[in-house]
């Protein structure tokens, strides 16, 4: 029926800065947590993304040499409508490559550069500069700004080595 009154209860210093110290050990523990979980992502992210560079690496190696066939075939065909539709098929596939931001690069009359370009033949003379692409046998292709095959070309020598 009475009630009793409880005494109020006040913390002392010992016991507060015992919280204290608790609270900022869990507060450190968080923080390192949800850093180590970040850095999960960042891991995770970086992973799928060299998954997916290299699954398109490996497709799209499959195809460049059915491009190369399909570029020299139009170059040699003498049928107008034959030419058209190997050129057509031949836009739609480096449009669907673009797509996967895969791209072909210019080497014709730029200087030899052994990181994008592979020799197939030096051509002796004095009508080129040296150490310039003079023909491209089949192009080189980048994926974003990492290379996937050198081209082939061939290059202009003055003199005979």
């Amino acid at each position: 029926m009475f009630k009793k009154k409880e005494k109020e209860h006040k913390p002392c210093k010992t016991c507060l800065m015992a919280i204290e110290e608790v609270k900022e050990k869990e507060g450190d523990k968080y923080l390192r947590l949800m850093a180590e979980f970040d850095n999960y992502k960042k891991r995770q992210e970086k992973e799928q993304e060299k998954f997916e560079r290299c699954t398109t690496k490996s497709i799209v190696e499959e195809f460049l040499p059915v491009i190369d066939d399909l570029e020299k075939a139009a170059k040699v065909t003498k049928d107008t409508s034959t030419k058209e539709g190997i050129e057509m098929i031949l836009r739609k596939f480096k449009n669907a490559l673009s797509k996967f931001n895969v791209s072909s690069f210019k080497s014709l009359g730029k200087k030899f550069d052994p990181e994008y370009h592979q020799a197939v033949h030096l051509q002796m003379g004095d009508s080129y500069e040296e150490d310039t692409v003079i023909a491209v046998i089949n192009e080189g292709y980048m994926i974003g700004d990492v290379l996937l095959r050198p081209a082939e070309v061939v290059v202009a020598q003055r003199r005979a080595l």
